[in-house]
């Protein structure tokens, strides 16, 4: 193998290695979240601390400043 060789099959990899790499890490992405929906169906409802529900507190409306268009 001469040099011109060697540096041409680390081109074409190089290449191949640009090209593949975002594929690769969205699959990876996928496989990952693929995962976490699997262990949340096996959870049972309601054990998971990550869910966080917005309840809007009774009183918000009163702390906001009332806001007047300028005539």
């Amino acid at each position: 193998m001469t040099t011109n060789t060697l540096f041409d099959w680390f081109t074409v990899l190089f290449v191949f290695a640009l090209l593949a790499a975002p594929s690769l890490v969205g699959y990876a992405q996928d496989r990952r979240i693929d995962r976490q929906l699997k262990q949340a169906e096996r959870r049972p409802l309601g054990s998971s601390a990550r869910i966080h529900r917005f309840v809007p507190r009774a009183s918000a409306a009163a702390d906001r400043p009332a806001h007047s268009r300028a005539a």
